[in-house]
């Protein structure tokens, strides 16, 4: 059964140090930085809507890989990631179309800002999944896997968007070189301790 959330940004634990890194700071971040991220950080909490959606499905294991479901995917580093999970969870989480539309929007009018919006915006889906980890899936942040990571091919990330009818549930689709957008955008497979 496939599940959708919706989290309000101001309900998401957002690192501003992740942020920052984001955005190319190194080291401690001048006052003047700062005050560009609580403007920006204020901006996309007016605009941004986190939303996921994801499936719980079988995990089965053969020497090359794993089983995703019916699914044959031949990769011996998602299957070490997996480490014997019987279950899994697919994944799709973005910050949203309107996080997009700030992005462009300010990159004509003040890039600085643009910049900031992105970076924010790029830790505002690692919340989220960290969230959905740490809630849903009953595991520990950052404990996901995606597609393009290792040898987990890129292009399960297209199955994955179709499975979770990403399109019509959260408004997330692929490019042709098999990149999502909106931008700030992620899929992923993730072990189940449980599955609420």
């Amino acid at each position: 059964m496939i599940k959708k959330i919706e989290v309000p940004f101001s309900e998401l634990e957002i690192s501003q140090s992740e942020a920052l890194r984001y955005a190319g700071v190194k080291g401690e971040a001048h006052e003047s930085l700062l005050k560009l991220y609580d403007k920006a950080y204020a901006l996309l909490g007016e605009f941004a809507k986190p939303r996921a959606v994801y499936k719980c499905i079988d995990v089965s294991y053969f020497e090359g890989g794993v089983y995703l479901d019916k699914d044959k995917i031949e990769s011996l580093g998602l299957k070490k990631f997996l480490k014997g999970a019987e279950r899994c969870a697919l994944l799709a989480a973005t910050a949203g179309l309107e996080a997009d539309r700030l992005i462009t929007r300010y990159s004509m009018v003040e890039p600085s800002m643009a910049l900031m919006i992105d970076a924010i915006a790029g830790a505002t889906v690692e919340a989220l999944c960290n969230k959905l980890c740490a809630g849903c899936f009953a595991t520990e942040p950052q404990r996901r896997f995606s597609p393009g990571y290792g040898d987990f091919p890129l292009d399960y990330q297209r199955k994955i968007v179709e499975i979770l009818s990403a399109p019509l549930n959260i408004g997330v689709n692929l490019t042709a070189s098999i990149m999502l957008t909106p931008s700030k955008s992620v899929t992923a497979v993730v072990p189940l301790k449980g599955c609420n």
